[in-house]
């Protein structure tokens, strides 16, 4: 039985969703017939305005239609249904100001999205869409990027990874849930696994190693650095509950004397390489932490201003001795991001990530 569009009133069927597309479809033609033509300008787009409704609302409809059947792969259909709109409504704002820019090519790939191929079951498996996917897989947050993944089968799950930079693959392999983790990691070179890891904190890789079978996890950890092997065998192993076993050195740390503007000019490149983004650690020529900076406050601050006009003196840290019973408490105290590890001589040495200590604190139980 069909459901109604509340807002439209029109029945919401497969059916329905069939006859859309082909009207788009027709629209396609219009429009590519127009382009030929060198019609006036006025005529291309107005011609590309109906169709862009036209997709509008097909897309509307057709995650109503998979949201009411809870269709597993809904996800990554809106994912590329946003990033097929961006498209759409960038060629419209192009064809204002010159119709010739709706080319061939450009009808050609808006073809592509709604031809059914005969292998497909159903009009939701759009194997054109899948190969969109990943274009638009660099915008999306790991964690809703993990939420798309396991809605898919095995090979698209594969697919999609083969096609993710290698820190957005850690971080989302990192947030998937344990089943499929385990799953594809065993599809996966193990030398790409370990470059995985690699970039991944001491207690996101335990994390993800103590999902794993045992042989999986004897295999992966001789492919990585020893110093954080060791910190992630301890972990996993849990025979030291030192703090400095689950900190991370891929943190910002810059001198005092440099100014804000320098600082942010040097932000994105140094971001890039870190795992703790929302602080910068202001250090003395010795490595001695002196204060902290939000990254927010960097930002709204005066470009002329040095970090050690801005930064927090009295910064709340661990000692590289405390325990991660510790640790958790201070964070569930504090609420900070990320909290710091010094020496006995304030040396810093590392920084602990709140959700490593919040996800694992159940191993001070």
């Amino acid at each position: 039985m069909n459901r109604i569009d509340q807002s439209t009133g029109q029945a919401l069927s497969r059916d329905s969703l069939t006859q859309e597309s082909f009207q788009i479809m027709l629209a396609i033609g219009k429009l590519a017939e127009a382009v030929v033509a060198k019609a006036p300008a006025g005529d291309i787009n107005s011609n590309l305005a109906t169709l862009v409704e036209r997709i509008g609302v097909y897309f509307t409809h057709e995650e109503q239609a998979m949201d009411r059947e809870n269709y597993a792969g809904r996800r990554w259909h809106k994912i590329v249904h946003a990033d097929i709109m961006s498209e759409l409504q960038l060629a419209v704002c192009r064809s204002v100001e010159n119709a010739a820019s709706i080319d061939r090519d450009f009808l050609v790939r808006i073809r592509s999205i709604f031809i059914q191929h005969t292998e497909d079951d159903d009009i939701f498996k759009a194997k054109a869409k899948m190969g969109l996917l990943p274009i638009a897989l660099p915008d999306v947050h790991p964690a809703d990027l993990a939420d798309v993944i396991e809605d898919m089968d095995h090979e698209q799950r594969l697919a999609v990874f083969r096609h993710l930079e290698r820190d957005l693959a850690s971080d989302t392999l990192e947030e998937v849930e344990p089943a499929v983790q385990r799953a594809l990691v065993s599809s996966m070179d193990e030398d790409l696994v370990a470059e995985l890891v690699e970039e991944m904190t001491p207690a996101q890789a335990a994390d993800l190693l103590t999902a794993l079978a045992g042989t999986q996890k004897d295999d992966i950890l001789p492919r990585i650095n020893a110093a954080k092997a060791g910190k992630i065998r301890a972990i996993i192993d849990a025979q030291a509950e030192h703090i400095l076993n689950y900190a991370t050195t891929r943190y910002i740390s810059l001198p005092l004397a440099l100014t804000v503007g320098e600082t942010i000019g040097k932000y994105r490149e140094l971001a890039g390489n870190a795992a703790v983004t929302m602080y910068i650690y202001v250090t003395s020529p010795e490595g001695v932490l002196l204060g902290v900076v939000d990254a927010k406050a960097l930002l709204l601050a005066d470009h002329s201003d040095r970090l050690s006009d801005i930064m927090a003196g009295q910064v709340i840290s661990l000692v590289e001795g405390d325990t991660m019973a510790t640790a958790a408490k201070m964070f569930s105290h504090y609420g900070f991001g990320a909290i710091p590890v010094v020496d006995a001589d304030g040396i810093l040495k590392g920084v602990i990530p709140a959700r490593d200590i919040m996800r694992l604190s159940f191993r001070t139980d």
